[in-house]
Order: C-alpha cells, then structure tokens, then sequence
C-alpha cells in the first residue's frame, strides 16, 4: 500500500491530468450519442419508400424500355446513412459484395443508359420542366442505344428545351431524323476552332 501511495505520489499531476481527460471524453461520448441520426435516418427512408420509391421505380423501368436496356434486371431501393436517404439501383438476385458497385459489373455503354435512365426518371417524378444539357450521352454506345437514345431526346424536346453537344454527326442525323418524323422543333449550330481560337458558333450543321 504505501509502495502504492509513493507510485500515486510520483505521477499525481500526471493520473489527475488522465481522469481530467477520461471526464471530457465521456461528456463527449454523451454530446455524441445526442447526435445520433438513426431515428432520422429510419424516417427519412420511412417517407420516400411511400412517397417517392414507387414512381421513381415505375419511372426508371419506363426509361429503360425506351432506351433498349430493359433486358437489364435492375432494381430500386432506399437506402440511408447518417441522416441521408438516398436510392440505389442493383442486380436483381445478384449476391455481391458490398464493395462491388454497379459499375464494376455492367458495362460502360450499359453503364450510360442506365445513368440517361435514371436522370430521365428522376425528372419525371419531380415533375420539372426545367432545360436539360446533354454532353456526348452516346459515348460508348452501339448503334441500337445510339438510335434509342436520339428517339428518347428528341421526345424529352417535346416537353422541355433539350441542348446536346456532340462531335459524333451519325447521332446528329438519327436526331435529325426522329425530329423529323415527330415534327420536334430542332436548331442545329455549329461550334468550331477559328482564327487560333475555339468556341465560334454558327448556325447549322458542320460542313462535310
């Protein structure tokens, strides 16, 4: 015992400036567990599995049948993480790991339809009709999304002013062409490299 006191003795300032330290640690611990988002995580999924998951899934299936990708099993679910909810698309049936993405499993070009899809989707149940910018959706496509996705565009102008830049004029004439036969209103402008500097518009289609 009195070995122990000694000890105690020798390293007083040293133990107290411990248990001082242990004290601000546990009121921390209890600050913290008042910040818990739990509850709000559980109600915020609670909400938009009622009120926004059924039209979205109904929304982003209905897009990728227009776009050629219904093949595609894909399902939607909420998910939440410290007071966010969120959605989150995944293989029907499929048991991944949880560090496997989507991405790591479809294919670039499967990747783009899906990411047009639930773009598409998500301004169908917003109900917004807001101008949308489009900057070379068809990248990694084959022809057969190539041709889809001009449809789906030039549909989507139908409602809402659509801008899309591309350098790929095959999807510009598909879009003109779909154009064409839904009688969409279409305005070509062309933007080059001039006089050593980029960014000169000109309406119309480029020359060859």
């Amino acid at each position: 015992e009195l070995l122990a006191q000694k000890c105690f003795n020798d390293n007083r300032t040293k133990i107290l400036a411990r248990l001082a330290d242990l004290k601000t640690l546990n009121k921390y611990d209890q600050i913290y567990a008042l910040t818990d988002t739990t509850a709000i995580t559980r109600k915020g999924k609670e909400v938009i599995s009622s009120a926004l998951t059924p039209q979205l899934k109904n929304a982003i299936q209905s897009e990728l049948k227009l776009l050629g990708a219904d093949h595609l099993p894909l399902i939607l679910k909420p998910s939440g993480s410290h007071g966010e909810t969120l959605h989150q698309l995944e293989l029907k049936g499929a048991k991944l790991d949880r560090k496997v993405n989507l991405t790591d499993v479809l294919s670039e070009g499967e990747q783009r339809v899906v990411a047009i899809a639930g773009f598409l989707a998500e301004l169908t149940a917003s109900g917004e009709t807001n101008p949308i910018v489009f900057d070379d959706p068809v990248c990694s496509l084959d022809h057969k999304f190539r041709e889809k996705v001009a449809e789906r565009l030039v549909k989507e102008a139908m409602k809402r002013q659509v801008i899309i830049f591309t350098h790929d004029i095959a999807f510009l004439v598909s879009l003109q062409s779909h154009a064409d036969r839904l009688e969409a209103t279409m305005s070509e402008q062309t933007i080059r490299y001039k006089d050593q500097a980029p960014g000169f518009s000109a309406k119309g289609v480029p020359w060859h």
